[in-house]
């Protein structure tokens, strides 16, 4: 007797005479590995991946460019920033600057279209509701991709909003008036709109407000420390904006998504880049083969060594026999192992 060959044979005989005891441990082993690998895939396609989520974020737009500051920055391909320059205190920036800025590395037939995100009261008959505020031009080609209007239409005049389905049950019909800020300023309901990133499970709870940048007034009695909305720019370049262009952008303070460089990312960001990602998607990552680990180890020490105990003690006649016809504990190992 050498080899596995003699215990596979037996270890196959066993199983096929025992078929019920066979399906409970393969049971016993095979699911709790089957919820520990279904838990970890479920829990990674979760997330939109930087590619995934650029219809969403840029629509069709080549580049999505924002910031507060003029200091200079650096930040990741798919738009993580990090400062890494002095934060002296700073005028943001303002759509006509952004304009400019944008002609003068693109052309004159680059456009720039603004897209701010903030809140909102809106009055209901049970009180005032703060919903979250987007302000943008829907109907504009490169804002495809970032919101959906599933009924009337977009807004596309100051006195004009879209909100979202969850708030029709509270009486805001198509064609109504719906007031808004802390001056109740009377606005008409032309569309509804949704966020394609929102779940439908959760469609009935989020709620949504879609106005023409600059449409809604700003609150008087807001606190002037308090951060107010934030500016963004969907950037037609007229071609693809490229990783050297993205460090020029950081030099003046500005972050900048750019479809080109989250579907090519850089081998070497430049100088304005930083070379390494950020340790929270490894630590993560880290996490879950740890957890990994730790179930498969518990299923062993639980599982398998008690079984491992009840079938030596079942199969001691035929160890025995193994012995007896000149088998050593190499082959009676071999059984063991062989029979799971």
């Amino acid at each position: 007797m050498s080899g596995f060959r003699p215990a596979l044979r037996i270890a196959l005989h066993d199983a096929l005479r025992a078929k019920g005891r066979t399906a409970l441990i393969l049971c016993m082993v095979g699911l709790p590995v089957a919820a520990v690998v279904g838990f970890g895939v479920v829990w990674k396609t979760l997330e939109w991946t930087p590619r995934e989520s650029l219809p969403h974020e840029i629509g069709a737009a080549d580049a999505l460019l924002s910031g507060d500051g003029r200091d200079p920055i650096g930040q990741f391909p798919d738009n993580g920033e990090t400062s890494i320059g002095a934060t002296a205190e700073a005028a943001p920036w303002t759509t006509a600057e952004i304009t400019r800025r944008v002609v003068a590395e693109y052309g004159a037939d680059a456009r720039v279209l603004p897209m701010n995100f903030g809140d909102v009261e809106i009055v209901t008959s049970a009180g005032r509701l703060r919903v979250p505020l987007h302000e943008l031009d829907v109907r504009d080609p490169m804002a495809r991709g970032i919101l959906e209007i599933t009924d009337g239409r977009a807004p596309g005049a100051p006195g004009e909003i879209a909100l979202s389905p969850s708030l029709a049950a509270r009486g805001f019909a198509l064609g109504g008036t719906v007031r808004v800020g802390s001056e109740e300023t009377p606005m008409r309901v032309v569309g509804y709109v949704r966020d394609p990133y929102v779940s439908p499970d959760h469609e009935a709870t989020e709620h949504l407000a879609v106005a023409l940048p600059g449409a809604v007034p700003a609150d008087p009695s807001a606190d002037p420390t308090e951060a107010g909305p934030l500016r963004h720019w969907l950037v037609d370049a007229g071609g693809p904006v490229t990783w050297e262009d993205v460090t020029g952008f950081n030099e003046d303070g500005i972050i900048v998504l750019s479809r080109d460089v989250v579907e090519h990312p850089p081998e070497k960001p430049g100088p304005s880049g930083l070379s390494s990602p950020p340790d929270w998607p490894v630590n993560r990552t880290s996490a879950i083969v740890a957890l990994t680990g730790a179930m498969i180890l518990l299923q062993v020490v639980l599982l398998a060594g008690p079984a491992f105990a009840v079938d030596v003690r079942r199969r001691r006649r035929l160890l025995a026999l193994v012995a007896v016809a000149g088998g050593g504990p190499r082959h009676l190992r071999a059984v063991v192992l062989a029979g799971g």
